[in-house]
């Protein structure tokens, strides 16, 4: 009987990080209106100037572009950005 309910345990885990974006690696991102973004789940940053920042995660890249913009701070999870957004593109790993 133990066994069984370790199965279907594995089986619920394993359908909800399929259905979880973040679970595989997409990147969250919340914007407050056009002066800030809130990157959660990024793996790394890519480029980084006033008018473009480049954030990479396991499925996509997310690219921001305006004017004035900074990272005000980044930790292992997370990076607020700030200035004028003006564009947000998100492009697939695999293209």
């Amino acid at each position: 009987m133990k066994t069984n309910l370790t199965n279907i345990k594995d089986v619920v885990l394993t359908e909800e990080s399929t259905q979880n974006p973040l679970m595989l690696g997409s990147i969250q991102l919340t914007l407050l209106g056009s002066k800030s973004a809130l990157i959660e789940n990024y793996k790394g940053l890519i480029e980084y100037h006033d008018k473009l920042i480049i954030v990479q995660s396991k499925q996509e890249q997310v690219c921001i572009s305006g004017t004035r913009l900074r990272i005000r701070y980044y930790t292992k999870g997370e990076m607020k950005i700030t200035g004028s957004i003006e564009k947000i593109e998100v492009k697939d790993n695999a293209q």
